[in-house]
């Protein structure tokens, strides 16, 4: 008499085996309109196909960080302005009159102008650099290719804006 293994696969004493049917194929039901022609079938196991270029991520990427990059741009103008309002004022005022941001100026740490500046920078050279690369991998040809090459032109040009503006602000802060 030989013993059960737990968990074996194997079924008790007394039980009959399993027995295994064939079920037979049964037709596709699905109507006529709904098929997908041979044609256009991919084989199991094949990854989808993308109609999109090979830069319309670094397009769309571009637009959105040139879109960033500006408004980087003017909030951290703005907080400057204020800060430095503050530093004219001393602590107790926020006024931006040009006293104050006269005064400001030179009691504006030097170590904040450069740390504002340098990360005005990334956002900027983020945009020029996804846009040219867009513009670089964009296939000819693509169902994308006029969308591809209009975001990625709205980012080189929102990053050129941006690129004017900083050195506006540089002008301004010197």
């Amino acid at each position: 008499m030989s013993e059960q293994i737990p968990y074996s696969p194997q079924a008790p004493y007394g039980a009959p085996a399993p027995v295994l049917v064939a079920t037979p194929i049964v037709e596709d039901s699905t109507p006529a309109e709904l098929r997908v022609p041979e044609a256009a079938r991919r084989p199991y196991g094949e990854p989808p196909r993308d109609a999109r270029s090979a830069g319309y991520p670094f397009a769309f990427a571009s637009m959105l960080t040139g879109a960033i990059a500006l408004g980087w741009l003017l909030l951290n103008t703005l907080f400057t302005l204020l800060l430095v309002a503050a530093y004219g004022n001393g602590s107790d005022s926020t006024s931006l009159s040009s006293d104050s941001l006269v005064s400001g100026w030179a009691q504006y740490p030097v170590t904040y102008m450069i740390m504002n500046n340098l990360t005005n920078l990334i956002p900027i050279v983020a945009a020029l650099s996804l846009g040219i690369f867009a513009i670089q991998r964009n296939t000819p040809g693509s169902p994308y290719q006029a969308k591809t090459n209009s975001y990625a032109t709205w980012g080189l040009v929102c990053g050129a804006l941006s690129v004017v503006l900083w050195i506006v602000g540089l002008i301004i802060q010197l």
